[in-house]
């Protein structure tokens, strides 16, 4: 992942196999093959009542900032204009009224108060209060970013995060796996909408789901690019559905179903056993319910069958 350098100390993303430069510049457009499948998941999504947000990409929030014009149709302007695309979340206006704090110059994605802003309208399409967010502590601090590292040595910025980890208030699972196939659950007791809400999405909802957390009684949190589990669904039983993606991935429709076994499982294999025990030290199981204690064995015999099979 190589980045371009934009005005002000701005970096954005370059040479990545979404081929998010060419996306915006409209080398790189939705075929009639992808927007069909998008037309079908789409169905599927609003037969489920699943809400679908797009995270935007840095470029389209900050386009002052970045040194390619955009042109007049670019594959999200394809999805969004596609008449199934109606209840697809999408808060370009609202991440960009507050673009300096919702974004960073040295990452792709959005920043805690970014993933607020994206929380609070998921929270606002379901009817819920947002309030909680208001009352979450920020502090000033130097982070890298996903771009601020491709430099040696690695650039940071100053910026508001979360004042506490994002997961230390409520985390009550997490399965240890980094990226793809990683699985958090959060419990507040205390929250102020009693329901339960199901995230399957990707980096993005790294910081919206524990920020959500704030609101929900309950939320789960799997990294399957906007891919739903059915058979975690039917344990989770949960009152809503979000399916996050983000902009630079629309180029590949996601599926109306995925198994987060297989993904997991995939993941652990790319691993050697010394790095699948730092893996399995950081599983988190401090709740007894269906969801985590199903997942909390399997991710352990998973463990157990790829040590086995390299012995």
């Amino acid at each position: 992942m190589d980045y371009i350098e934009g005005i002000g100390g701005w970096r954005f993303l370059d040479n990545d196999s979404n081929r998010s430069v060419d996306q915006y510049t409209g080398i790189r457009t939705l075929s009639s093959d992808e927007l069909k499948d998008w037309v079908s998941f789409l169905i599927d999504a609003h037969r489920n009542n699943y809400i679908l947000m797009v995270a935007p990409a840095k470029e389209e929030v900050a386009p002052f900032l970045y040194p390619r014009k955009r042109a007049e149709l670019t594959p999200i302007d394809q999805l969004l204009q596609l008449p199934e695309a109606k209840s697809i979340l999408f808060p370009i206006s609202e991440l960009a009224s507050q673009w300096s704090v919702t974004y960073g110059p040295l990452d792709t994605h959005w920043t805690d108060q970014g993933a607020c802003i994206a929380a609070a309208a998921i929270a606002r399409q379901l009817g819920a209060p947002t309030a909680a967010l208001d009352s979450i502590p920020f502090a000033i601090f130097s982070r890298e970013g996903d771009l601020g590292n491709k430099s040696t040595p690695p650039l940071a910025s100053l910026g508001f995060h979360f004042k506490e980890p994002p997961r230390a208030k409520f985390l009550a699972f997490d399965n240890g796996v980094p990226n793809h196939g990683r699985v958090w659950i959060f419990e507040n007791k205390d929250a102020p909408v009693n329901q339960r809400v199901a995230i399957f999405g990707d980096s993005f909802s790294i910081n919206m789901a524990p920020a959500l957390s704030n609101i929900y009684r309950r939320v789960f949190y799997a990294h399957s690019a906007a891919q739903p589990d059915q058979r975690i669904l039917q344990m989770e039983k949960p009152d809503h559905v979000i399916l996050q993606t983000n902009q630079r991935f629309i180029t590949t429709p996601p599926k109306a179903n995925c198994d987060l076994l297989e993904t997991i499982e995939a993941k652990l294999a790319q691993f050697d056993e010394a790095a699948r025990k730092e893996i399995l030290a950081r599983l988190i199981h401090r709740e007894n319910s269906i969801t985590s204690n199903f997942l909390a064995h399997k991710v352990r015999e998973l463990h157990e069958s790829l040590g086995q099979r390299e012995g």
